[in-house]
Order: C-alpha cells, then sequence, then structure tokens
C-alpha cells in the first residue's frame, strides 16, 4: 500500500482546519447551555485541534525536499 501524497495530506489538512471554524462557532452560540452539553462541545473542539495539529505536521513533514545532513570532522 503506498504511503499518503502531499496532496491528500493538504485535503484532510483542509478539512480539519473547516470543521474546526465550525465547532467554533457552535461553541460561542453554547456558552449560555448547560455545563453537560459545553463539556461535550470543548471535548469535540479538542479533537477537532488534534487533527489540525496532526496533519499540519504530516503536511510540512510531506513538503520538505529533504532531509539535509551534515558531517562534522574534529581538527586535530
Amino acid at each position: 500500500m503506498a504511503g499518503i501524497t502531499l496532496e491528500q495530506a493538504q485535503a484532510q489538512l483542509d478539512a480539519a482546519l473547516a470543521g474546526r471554524a465550525e465547532l467554533t462557532g457552535v461553541q460561542e452560540t453554547q456558552v449560555s447551555s448547560t455545563t453537560g452539553g459545553r463539556k461535550t462541545i470543548y471535548r469535540t473542539l479538542a479533537d477537532a485541534n488534534a487533527d489540525v495539529l496532526f496533519w499540519d505536521r504530516k503536511v510540512k513533514e510531506l513538503s520538505r525536499v529533504g532531509i539535509q545532513t551534515f558531517r562534522a570532522v574534529p581538527c586535530g
């Protein structure tokens, strides 16, 4: 099975950002709701934030051209 491509990772990141934006809007309108309702929204928002962080790292990882290594040789 082939690995994930940069385009796929970027699409997932875009979807995660859109989902987080929707949840943020819900959280703001639910502030006057019951405590139990807010906890559910916060947990969902935390999950959405974790998804965004995961896909952001994956996009950055796949965007790198290559890993550069430097070799240091001690003198003397």
